[in-house]
């Protein structure tokens, strides 16, 4: 009986675990159904979410379309023409002065990425374009001709930002898959590939030593790559992200930009010492970019720093005759924009005829006796250095101030000099601005201190605009936007009425 008894219990355990193993396959069977059926309720989401971004966008197409000339659209990109053309704004293009040569209007759209743009940069030769997206490639765009020229594909992640060589022969991109590469702009093949520890934030090749460039990551650190090398040539540490960064003409001397908003300047030459700390705000905001003016050449420094941190404020620093020993000197601040804790990029236009002021002033504060400008037989003025301004003026003035000689360079670049632009984009020194809010703000800051708020809002972009980009010596103005475009825009009008080309 008991064997039996035994034999029963055995069978009784066997039915009941037989139970609950069949309970258990119908409660997986009803979870499976159930991810199932949430599975398509998210994909039918998201294919309604795509059809109505793609309605928006073609709505958005035609609004455009139906705005822009017919002689414009489908023209080809053509920088001489673009800039020999006279005209107002478009009517997308917000806050324009009737007769200022500043103001910039829409002139072509890039397409070609699949995702958010993130970061945009013209080569210093002028005639190519980069572009970084979340879609993880980098394109190379031949502005001439207004088209796609490479595709360069390597990166798992997102492209977060990239630079160029000197000579326009090699493009630096970094990733937030932790790598480094670089291209070749010719033939969009992958030339070198370096790791790093952690998501790569900032790129930037050190101009004078094209084999050499400077990385900021996600994990504090400041790096140094040598192309001829696999492991990292140097690594320094900062306290915070290192968020963006700008390398001397020179010296291996590197300004950067963290999430503590610091501005921190490092001698690369002398293990990476930090020789110079600037808090950008009182409240430590995190610093998304930083921007410096171009020089005369591209080897010399420029005069004028921009940087833009999480608080809706746009900086901008003098640093001086001789930096980094003359410091950074807080400048003026600029409002409009929004942030919206994105990482939002701005960049300098300066005009050649603003440089020459700004150089009268620089000899007549190294110690100059006095500034001669003279007329030659072509209607140009020189002065001192040998450089010309266009003008039928005689100017001689002996023992000037700073302030009377900049009045003076004032008015020989802008009297008679276009009659229907009351200011030239050549004369002046423009900061642009991308913003969370779909717009590109431009700020005239080089002239009076009181104006802090936007020259011009350019409209067009249907979502966030990352990163803006000035052409080298054009009035010429890239910005990129988390609408997967690339966008490019002209000065209405330039400086004499003719290409500055």
């Amino acid at each position: 009986r008991s064997a039996k008894d035994a034999r029963l219990g055995a069978h009784t355990v066997r039915d009941h675990r037989m139970e609950w193993g069949a309970s258990d396959l119908k409660g997986n069977d009803a979870l499976l159904r159930e991810n199932r059926e949430l599975k398509e309720q998210l994909d039918k989401l998201e294919r309604e979410n795509r059809d109505l971004k793609k309605s928006v966008y073609d709505l958005n197409v035609r609004l455009m379309s139906a705005r822009t000339a017919p002689s414009v659209r489908g023209a080809p990109f053509d920088i001489d023409a673009m800039l020999a053309r006279e005209g107002s704004v478009q009517p997308e293009t917000k806050v324009q002065t009737d007769g200022d040569g500043r103001t910039f209007t829409w002139m072509s759209e890039l397409k070609g990425h699949s995702g958010a743009v993130y970061c945009v940069q013209y080569s210093p030769c002028g005639r190519l374009l980069a572009s970084g997206s979340f879609d993880k490639t980098v394109r190379i765009w031949d502005i001439i001709q207004q088209r796609e020229a490479h595709v360069l594909a390597g990166h798992t992640m997102a492209v977060s930002d990239l630079s160029w060589t000197f000579d326009s022969k090699l493009v630096l991109t970094g990733s937030y898959d932790g790598t480094v590469r670089t291209w070749s702009a010719d033939t969009g093949q992958q030339a070198t590939e370096h790791a790093v520890d952690g998501m790569v934030q900032a790129v930037a090749f050190l101009p004078n030593e094209p084999g050499m460039s400077v990385v900021g990551t996600s994990r504090a650190g400041l790096v140094l790559l040598d192309a001829r090398q696999e492991q990292a040539a140097m690594v320094t540490a900062n306290d915070a992200m290192v968020t963006s960064l700008y390398p001397f003409r020179n010296d291996r001397i590197v300004v950067t930009g963290d999430a503590r908003g610091m501005l921190r300047t490092w001698d690369l030459r002398q293990m990476s010492t930090c020789i110079d700390v600037v808090a950008n705000d009182a409240n430590h905001k995190p610093i998304s970019h930083i921007t410096v003016s171009r020089g005369q050449n591209y080897f010399e420094e420029g005069r004028f720093m921009a940087v833009n941190n999480y608080n809706n404020v746009l900086r901008v620093y003098d640093r001086g005759r001789m930096p980094p020993k003359s410091g950074l000197a807080f400048a003026r601040s600029v409002h409009g924009h929004t942030v919206l804790n994105w990482p939002i990029r701005s960049n300098f236009f300066h005009g050649a005829e603003h440089q020459l002021s700004a150089k009268l002033v620089k000899a007549r504060q190294h110690g100059s006796d006095g500034v001669s400008v003279a007329q030659d037989d072509e209607g140009e003025a020189e002065y001192g250095n040998g450089i010309a301004i266009s003008n039928h003026m005689h100017v001689h003035y002996e023992h000037s101030s700073p302030s009377l000689l900049t009045e003076i360079v004032a008015h020989v670049v802008n009297a008679q000099r276009v009659p229907h632009a009351r200011v030239t984009v050549g004369a002046s020194l423009l900061l642009a601005s991308g913003s969370a809010d779909h717009n590109v703000y431009l700020y005239d800051v080089g002239g009076p201190e009181e104006e802090s708020t936007p020259l011009q809002v350019l409209s067009g972009h249907t979502d966030r605009v990352y990163s803006v980009h000035f052409h080298p010596s054009e009035p010429i103005l890239a910005s990129c936007s988390a609408d997967a475009t690339v966008r490019i825009w002209i000065a209405a009008s330039t400086s004499q009425g003719r290409p500055m080309s």
